[in-house]
């Protein structure tokens, strides 16, 4: 493995956090270890130092997002134990992991160096299904949105060319009438089209 040009580490003498590589080499597979000299460009102390790190190894990820699965892969420490409803950062994108294979079986948790498999779910945004009624006839949109976000009833939704007003919306096992509630809760917004220059 090629050697650095330089390496983090804090200066003995005036705190300074990044080092010149004079001289040295890098070793080791399931750790990564340093051994050379190195320069402090602030105070120009040279000595001599080890450092060791531990190799992070490629664990297969399935990223689900409505229908569609998509298959990547995760760089994590060998010693970090994943745990199922744990949030990842993921190709910019914050996942849940819903579910873990260990040695061919279902496992709610496991160091990262026994997993086979994981999966995970997108929750930075969720779908909201819309039903609006326009010319008498039912029309279905989707809204995409951040989980915490707050659709009320009353709200002015556009789709295109279209607008709608919220007439009510469907959590659970209830309808509200009147109200806001979390995108991630909600299972139906249902509105009615909104006339040329009608607001909310």
């Amino acid at each position: 493995m090629a050697t650095p040009s330089a390496i983090v580490a804090v200066c003995e003498n005036c705190g300074e956090v990044t080092h010149r590589v004079l001289k040295g080499k890098v070793s080791g597979k399931r750790e990564l270890v340093f051994e050379g000299v190195v320069k402090c460009p602030k105070c120009g102390t040279v000595r001599s130092i080890v450092i060791r790190e531990t190799k992070s190894i490629s664990v297969p990820v399935i990223v689900s997002w409505m229908a569609e699965s998509k298959r990547l892969h995760i760089d994590l420490e060998p010693d970090h134990v994943v745990e199922v409803g744990e949030v990842l950062e993921l190709g910019g994108s914050k996942t849940e992991l819903t579910a873990i294979e260990s040695d061919g079986r279902r496992v709610p948790a496991a160091r990262a160096e026994d997993v086979d498999t994981i999966w995970v779910k997108k929750v930075d945004q969720v779908r909201v299904k819309v039903t609006y009624m326009k010319t008498g006839r039912a029309r279905s949109r989707d809204v995409f949105t951040d989980p915490d976000a707050e659709i009320c009833v009353g709200d002015m939704l556009e789709f295109g060319r279209d607008r709608a007003i919220v007439d009510r919306i469907k959590v659970a096992e209830r309808v509200m009438y009147r109200g806001c509630a979390r995108a991630a809760e909600i299972k139906r917004v249902y509105a009615r089209a909104a006339r040329p220059r009608e607001t909310h």
